[in-house]
């Protein structure tokens, strides 16, 4: 299989995989249209027949049923030999039918009972190496939140950090690197997701270069914290794989966090080493403290297109913690 059909493969995969994480977290609960009343039409009465004999006087016409009122007046008699006319019996209209019952919210159970956070209509400020320029990951997340109902608008490490404000979370891709001019968006107060571990340091998450490195896509991981979104519906202990090498091979990252951190999944065998890791708003990082909360996300975002289901389900539970959150 060339690059061109892995990389088709993946992307195919990746959007798959999207879908099957939505059936396997709770969904936002909206309310369905109510029933149509049901109900017809009250029929007029009719009207009563005349009076008969000689000289005697037409019977009155008996006055219409109303929703129901049954019969007209029958004619009265005056004159010797005259009937009295038959009174006309209106058909009384049926009753109206009361109106449907409104419909339920849909949604799907989640495994342990958690919710997933409705994102539609917020937003998230991507910055990118090169707005113009994206990468086949760079666009995969962003469809990825598009499915979740974001709004994303790209950005490049020339936009002004207080342009942050105006969104409801801010993604760093890793493409940009290890670029310490990215310390502008350190404090920036708002949600934020970080890719790959090239500006751990910059952003105040370890303490030193000796506190991040690199894993083989064969090492596994465990969950380690549950209290969270972060870890989707994945259970405590439980252990997989990140990466799918049938579709690519490709290392990712991990990093010591230093602070007070919500230490989601680390590598199996070095258990201070974490994949998945996060900060709540002003809880302790390494270095200050946190001004919004924060993800570290230890794959590169090219390799979102490669992430076995268990990886999906820590990215997109990353996006409901950081965008959903208050």
């Amino acid at each position: 299989m060339n690059s061109s059909e892995r990389t088709a493969r993946g992307v195919g995969l990746a959007i798959a995989l999207a879908f099957m994480v939505g059936g396997c977290v709770q969904g936002a609960t909206h309310m369905g249209a109510g029933g149509s009343s049901g109900g017809g039409t009250g029929g007029n009465g009719s009207a009563g027949s005349n009076g008969g004999g000689t000289g005697g006087s037409n019977g009155t016409a008996g006055g219409n049923g109303s929703g129901g009122t049954t019969s007209g007046s029958g004619g009265a008699t005056t004159s010797s030999g005259g009937r009295t006319g038959t009174a006309g019996s209106g058909a009384g209209g049926m009753t109206t039918g009361s109106g449907g019952t409104p419909g339920s919210g849909g949604h799907i159970p989640n495994g342990d009972a958690g919710t997933r956070p409705d994102l539609t209509g917020r937003t998230a400020l991507f910055i990118v190496d090169d707005p113009n320029s994206l990468d086949d990951g760079d666009v995969l997340i962003e469809e990825l939140l598009q499915i979740r109902g974001m709004t994303v608008t790209f950005g490049s490490i020339a936009t002004p950090p207080a342009m942050a404000s105006n969104f409801s979370m801010v993604i760093i891709s890793s493409g940009v690197g290890s670029d310490t001019s990215f310390s502008v968006f350190k404090d920036v107060p708002v949600p934020m997701i970080l890719f790959g571990n090239g500006l751990y340091q910059t952003m105040g998450f370890v303490p030193n270069s000796s506190s991040r490195g690199s894993a083989d896509d064969t090492v596994q991981n465990v969950i380690t914290d549950t209290t969270t979104l972060m870890s989707s519906d994945l259970a405590m202990g439980q252990t997989f794989v990140v990466i799918n090498t049938a579709i690519a091979n490709t290392q990712y990252t991990w990093g010591i966090p230093g602070g007070a951190p919500i230490k989601v999944a680390a590598l199996v065998g070095t258990p201070t080493e974490f994949v998945v890791f996060g900060y709540e708003k002003g809880a302790a990082m390494s270095v200050g403290t946190a001004a919004g909360r924060r993800v570290a996300i230890g794959w590169k975002s090219n390799a979102v297109k490669a992430l076995t289901l268990e990886g999906f389900k820590l990215q997109d539970g990353a996006f409901s913690w950081a965008a959903g959150g208050p």
